[in-house]
Formats: C-alpha cells, structure tokens, sequence
C-alpha cells in the first residue's frame, strides 16, 4: 500500500478538503483512521479521500494502520484497484484526537461500509479490553464467547449477543490471558467459527472481527485485530 495523489474526476469538487496540503496549514485538529478491506469478491481495493487516492491495492482482509489526518469534513470513496468507480461512498465529519475504525464490506453488487469510533484506553495491570465486530454478510446474527475453558460452551452465557451486521459490542475488560473463541448462529446455536489460544495481553485493546473466510466466502472467519499495544 502507499500514499499517492490521483485526482479523479470529481476532485475540484472536494480540491479545499483535500488532506494532502490544501487544508489550512494553521489547522493542527487531527485524527486518526484505520481502513479494512472485507468485500467480498473485489480482490484488492482504494481508498480515496477527498477523491484522491489515499491507500491502493488494500488485499482482502488487510487492515492498515492507524493513519493521521486533519478533521476537516471528508469524503470517503472505495473503488476496486482496477476501476475509478466507487463501491461505496461516505461524506462525514470526524472529531478530533479520536481514533476510528472504516471497513469497507458487502459483496461487489452490494458493497458497504462501517465507520466506528475507537476507544483505545488501555486496561488494567492485569487486563485487557476487546469489542465484537460482525461484517460478516447481510444479515448473519452471532453469539460470540471468548473462553478460558471451550468446554463450557454450553453452560456459560456468551461474551455477546446476537451479534447483527454491521453491529459492534461495547469493549468488555477480562484478565490478560489465553482463550478461545467461538462463534455461533445466534438461531441455530451451530458452531461457525473457532479460534484457540488466543493470546490477550494486559493494558491492551483489542478488535474481534468476524468475516466471510477469503476460501469460501459462505464460511465464517475470525479476525483479531490489535487496537493498541502495551507500551513498553
């Protein structure tokens, strides 16, 4: 992925928003973004900005990092990396000294997207912070447990849910640790998705994230993506 200005033809439309040096120098409110890739069936996508290109060739379930930029009003564009068409388009404002999380989703016929503001306040000494993310497909419901014990699947309420599309759960603080991660039809109670041992490390921030599987689309994937890292 890199940074590159691409004017499409819209670009004297949004040419005083624009993050790459047409805003006002004096103007020092920034904020941050990270973007994700989950549509399914576009391969490697843009994101413009402002109609620039901000980020090309964004593979299938890449996340970038945290990115900064002025919070000035914005226009969000994901086109695939072979096309100057978008898939999907959003016009918003972002507050400053906050962090958001954009993930573009849906199918190449039906593409949306999913802007979340993040909290990466740290934990505890001892804990660590996680939300639940479904951009799975339209609409899939998920419980979701995470488990020091899988075995107990049954018997323990689930971390959170139904889960529905496009939805995210409230961070929840647990012990720094290994668990499991199971993911369920919230109608069914058939078991999607697994993820075991994974690690959460104290005075950290986490993401679960579930996705259709790059393999088979129709099959559920887990994403854990890291919000903040401890600091040394």
């Amino acid at each position: 992925m890199t940074k590159k200005n691409y004017s499409t033809l819209f670009s004297t439309l949004f040419l005083a928003l624009s993050v790459f040096g047409c805003a006002d120098s004096s103007n020092d409110n920034k904020t941050n973004l990270r973007f994700m890739n989950a549509v399914v069936g576009v391969g490697d996508v843009d994101l413009l900005l402002d109609s620039d290109q901000y980020l090309e060739n964004v593979a299938y379930l890449e996340s970038t990092a945290y990115l900064e930029f002025d919070t000035d009003p914005h226009l969000f564009q994901v086109t695939p990396s072979n096309s100057l068409t978008p898939i999907d388009s959003q016009l918003t404002s972002l507050q400053d000294d906050v962090d958001y999380t954009y993930i573009a989703c849906g199918t190449s016929s039906e593409a949306d997207a999913i802007l979340l503001r993040d909290d990466n306040e740290p934990g505890g000494d001892s804990s660590f912070r996680a939300r639940i993310i479904n951009v799975f497909k339209k609409g899939s419901s998920f419980d979701v447990y995470v488990l020091s014990n899988p075995s107990n699947v049954d018997v323990l309420e689930p971390t959170a849910k139904r889960v529905s599309f496009k939805a995210a759960t409230r961070y929840q603080a647990g012990s720094a640790g290994r668990y499991d991660i199971v993911v369920r039809r919230s109608t069914t109670k058939e078991i999607v998705a697994t993820v075991a041992g994974q690690e959460f490390n104290s005075e950290s921030v986490y993401s679960i994230v579930l996705v259709p599987d790059e393999r088979d689309p129709t099959e559920t994937k887990v994403l854990v993506l890291t919000d903040r890292e401890k600091s040394n």
